[in-house]
């Protein structure tokens, strides 16, 4: 990852990769809120 960001293309590709993160933590997150129906509930 690392790599990634200081290689090539370093502002577009961390970017892209900060996107990514924050869209697989927030992935993540909303599983875990399915997992409980009384969030789920209160976050519709």
């Amino acid at each position: 990852m690392k790599v990634m960001i200081s290689g090539k293309g370093g502002s577009g590709r961390s970017t892209m990769t900060t996107m990514l993160a924050k869209s697989l933590v927030s992935f993540s997150v909303h599983c875990d809120m399915r997992a409980v129906p009384s969030v789920r509930e209160v976050r519709r």
